[in-house]
């Protein structure tokens, strides 16, 4: 790959992060009515890598449960909590597999020419008609679908809304609430340890047709860009005022030698008192701008440092010699806390801390006011 499409591809790779669920998953997966499975999963290019493996009875986790039909989600949930813990999987997304007994799924064969939307309304025209044959309306419940790379046949699933919330709700209770809701395709098959699932390989019931659901942007890597960006930018206005005032001073050193080459006297005086005096004003000006400078670039850089998430500037402004009023927003009023609570703990830069002038909600989002005195 090379030109646009190489350079595009590596951005993508710095920017964007593989997966809408981060680089981990832990997925759990239903065996029978008996058993329970858990997957460590590490996102990779376009495959989900096993790697861990962790597969045991419901009755060694949850002995005192009777893993019977009518409450093996409940046992299920409580046993998944437990193990969880004890392998220390509680800080990731979890996904739940639901079990192939209460899908209603098949395998289409599709012209090879059709493109994937057609095969996609076409698998879903066909599901409608199945749904229905059953006494179920598709509006009720969640599709998932994809292409079988080994055939190039559409695989497509069903499942009732019902039936996800039965599932939902044990999670919740036990603490453990459940991001997603997969269908494993009938391509995925080695569940085993430094196995290989691909990219559709888990078809969302929520997320779309995939877990791993295209390029999510990684917002840090961005700001840092755009930090780096601006600083050089600022670095490089520096370096061409310094030339500038470089350029100045040599020009004054020749136009100095000049005078000094003159014959007559009295027109090197003129002369040098007409330099003098030029020279003078250029002084007294930049005296009073010396005077009048407020410091931006060292608010600025401060102002960088004490970023917070979910809160950002629209705009500064200087009133005096020591009042900035400040305007932004912020995604919540606790960011704005957090905002604010930054500013209060900087007692060096800003001794009398903050006012907060007004607050107010602005089309879902927190618009504020504030002043600092420097």
């Amino acid at each position: 790959m090379s030109g646009v499409d190489g350079l595009s591809d590596r951005l993508r790779r710095v920017f964007c992060q593989p997966s809408v669920y981060g680089t981990t998953v832990v997925a759990l997966i239903p065996v029978g009515n008996q058993n329970i499975q858990l997957l460590l999963l590490q996102a990779e290019a376009d495959s989900w890598r096993i790697v861990q493996s962790v597969r045991e009875p419901l009755s060694i986790l949850a002995p005192d449960r009777k893993t019977f039909a009518g409450d093996f989600r409940d046992a299920f949930a409580d046993a998944a909590s437990l193990r969880l813990a004890q392998l220390g999987w509680t800080d990731w997304p979890r996904v739940l597999v639901i079990p192939d007994t209460e899908a209603v799924s098949y395998v289409m064969s599709l012209p090879a020419g059709m493109e994937l939307a057609e095969r996609t309304e076409a698998a879903y025209w066909e599901l409608e008609a199945r749904l229905s044959e059953q006494g179920i309306e598709i509006g009720q419940c969640c599709t998932a679908g994809a292409v079988l790379p080994t055939t190039g046949d559409f695989w497509i699933a069903a499942v009732q809304q019902e039936d996800i919330q039965l599932w939902q709700q044990p999670f919740i209770e036990a603490e453990i609430p459940l991001r997603d809701f997969v269908m494993m395709a009938p391509m995925v098959s080695d569940l085993s340890v430094d196995g290989r699932i691909p990219g559709p390989g888990f078809c969302s019931l929520l997320q779309a047709n995939s877990v791993d659901k295209g390029c999510c942007w990684d917002y840090r890597a961005l700001a840092a860009v755009w930090l780096g960006v601006l600083l050089l930018g600022l670095a490089a206005f520096t370096g061409w005022d310094c030339w500038q005032l470089y350029a100045a001073r040599q020009e004054t050193a020749r136009l100095q030698q000049t005078l000094s080459e003159l014959a007559p006297d009295q027109l090197r005086m003129e002369q040098l008192e007409s330099v003098r005096q030029d020279i003078d004003v250029r002084e007294k000006q930049l005296r009073m701008l010396s005077e009048k400078n407020f410091p931006w670039y060292s608010v600025l850089i401060h102002f960088g440092s004490m970023t917070t998430e979910g809160a950002w500037l629209d705009s500064l402004k200087l009133e005096g010699e020591d009042t900035l009023h400040l305007q932004g927003h912020a995604v919540s009023f606790e960011a704005l806390a957090d905002y604010i609570k930054a500013f209060e703990q900087d007692k060096g830069f800003f001794p009398q801390g903050p006012v907060l002038e007004s607050s107010g909600i602005d089309k879902n989002r927190i618009s504020f006011r504030m002043t600092l005195h420097l």
